[in-house]
């Protein structure tokens, strides 16, 4: 679960819970919080925000991580 830390609908603590509710589902989930890697000003919507491509790079990285991407 990718997201930034500017949304007060989505603090920290709602967003650790929704991945311990994904993981009681079955789901190999991990919270990657922007904050946490030096990324301030984002929300849940990245494909909208203005560095958007900064933060695809991290979305393809975590695909990568778990042995996803091209063929």
């Amino acid at each position: 679960l990718l997201t930034g830390g500017e949304d007060p609908a989505h603090t920290r603590a709602i967003e650790e819970r929704t991945v311990e509710l994904l993981r009681n589902w079955g789901a190999d989930t991990t919270l990657e919080w922007l904050p946490d890697r030096g990324i301030h000003g984002n929300a849940h919507y990245l494909m909208f925000e203005e560095n958007s491509d900064e933060l695809l790079e991290i979305v393809v990285e975590l695909i990568e991580a778990v042995g996803g991407g091209a063929p």
